[in-house]
């Protein structure tokens, strides 16, 4: 049995969209529907294409209403608010990451995105001189006492400083690995263990800080 059309579009009108109903439609015009204005219809196809990620749904005339986010389109992916964009999420960047509806990646060789640095940082791997627990946490591939390095500091009394480079530890301070305090012991400075305040020596070469004095000699502070 056939519905009349008032009976039909009233039905149509309280189907929910989205989750929500949308508003009540009335007729116009018995005009073919254009996206310009309220078209009646009687089905979607009378409404005409839709624009990249919208759709028409007939309720009497035609209304367009946003495809879900995530689904494919010309330029991309759809944002679920009715445009096409490159992206909405790191998955949608093959290799790369999203920031802003746009894909970057993390070797362009550029500082872009969400990066620290040129291709690092952020969603890319850590830039040198940052702390790191792995070498694969690195842009570099060399993680060196915590930190991205482009060596391995292995010489004693040597380490990766905040510019990713190895330097020398700092006078009187130590080596985790093998220049301890609790043997007697501190850097120079110039990358050699050396004694530390208050060890017997003999010169004062022998000593981190340079200085041995008194009798009998003694590492000293300067």
């Amino acid at each position: 049995m056939n519905l009349p059309r008032l009976v039909f579009i009233a039905a149509l009108s309280a189907l929910p969209l989205a989750g929500a109903l949308l508003p009540s439609c009335s007729s116009t015009s018995e005009a073919i529907c254009i996206p310009q204005g309220p078209c009646e219809c009687v089905e979607p196809a009378d409404c005409g294409e839709a624009p990249p990620c919208q759709a028409y749904a007939c309720l009497g005339t035609c209304k367009l209403y946003p495809l879900p986010k995530g689904k494919p389109c010309a330029a991309g992916v759809c944002d679920g608010a009715g445009e096409c964009v490159a992206c909405v999420d790191d998955s949608d960047c093959a290799g790369g990451h999203c920031d802003d509806a746009t894909c970057y990646r993390c070797d362009d060789g550029e500082k872009n995105g969400l990066e620290e640095g040129v291709d690092c940082g952020g969603p890319c791997k850590a830039c040198l001189g940052t702390h790191c627990l792995l070498s694969t946490d690195c842009q570099s591939g060399i993680c060196s006492d915590n930190t991205c390095c482009t060596a391995y500091c292995a010489a004693i009394c040597t380490e990766c400083g905040p510019d990713g480079m190895c330097r020398n530890i700092e006078q009187l301070q130590y080596d985790d690995n093998e220049c301890y305090f609790i043997d007697g012991h501190a850097c120079n400075g110039e990358g050699k263990c050396a004694l530390a305040n208050g060890m017997p020596c003999v010169e004062d070469a022998d000593c981190a800080s340079f200085n041995c004095q008194g009798n009998p000699p003694f590492c000293m502070a300067f």
